[in-house]
C-alpha cells in the first residue's frame, strides 16, 4: 500500500467513514514491523484493536455468571408474557360486563344527548329573546321620554321667539 493510500484511509477511519475493507486493510497494514515515522502514532491504537479482536471467551462458568445476572432467561420472559396477557384478558373482560350491566348503551346515550342539545338551545333561544325585549323596551321608553324632553325644548323655543320684551 503507498503513503498516500494509508494516509487517505487513516482520515476516513478517524473521522468515522471507513468501510469495513479500509479498515481491514489498515490493521494488516499495522501489524506489520516496518512502520514509516509518519504513521508510528497510530500503531499502538491499531495494535490493541488486533489484540482484543483476537481474545476468546472460553469460560462456561462466566456464561452461567452472565445468565444467572440478566435474570434466568426463558423463565422470566415467560413470567411477563403471562403478566401481560392475563392483564389484557382482565381489561377486555371488564369492559364487556360493564357494557353489559351498563344502563345506558351508546345508541340510548347518543339519543339523550341530542335531546340534552335541542333543550338547551332552546332554553338559550328564549334567554335570547327575553334579553333583546328588555333592551328594547328600555330603548323604547328613552326615546320616547327624549321625544317628550324634545317637544317641551320646542314649545320652550317657540316661547322664547315670541317672547316680547316690550310686553313686560
Amino acid at each position: 500500500m503507498t503513503h498516500k493510500e494509508i494516509h487517505s484511509y487513516l482520515e476516513a477511519f478517524w473521522r468515522g467513514e471507513s468501510t469495513l475493507e479500509q479498515e481491514a486493510a489498515l490493521k494488516s497494514y499495522f501489524e506489520e514491523q516496518d512502520i514509516p515515522a509518519a504513521f508510528k502514532q497510530d500503531q499502538p491504537y491499531f495494535e490493541y484493536l488486533l489484540k482484543e479482536q483476537a481474545r476468546k471467551l472460553n469460560n462456561p462458568a462466566f456464561d452461567q455468571k452472565l445468565i444467572k445476572h440478566i435474570g434466568g432467561g426463558t423463565k422470566r420472559l415467560m413470567w411477563t408474557n403471562f403478566v401481560k396477557m392475563a392483564a389484557g384478558l382482565s381489561l377486555l373482560i371488564a369492559v364487556g360486563w360493564w357494557y353489559q350491566h351498563s344502563d345506558t348503551h351508546p345508541e340510548a346515550a347518543i339519543t339523550e344527548l341530542q335531546h340534552l342539545r335541542q333543550h338547551t338551545v332552546d332554553a338559550d333561544s328564549q334567554a335570547a329573546y327575553e334579553l333583546a325585549r328588555e333592551a328594547l323596551l328600555m330603548l323604547s321608553k328613552g326615546i320616547s321620554q327624549d321625544s317628550t324632553q324634545l317637544q317641551q325644548l320646542e314649545h320652550l323655543k317657540q316661547e322664547i321667539k315670541d317672547f316680547d320684551p316690550a310686553k313686560h
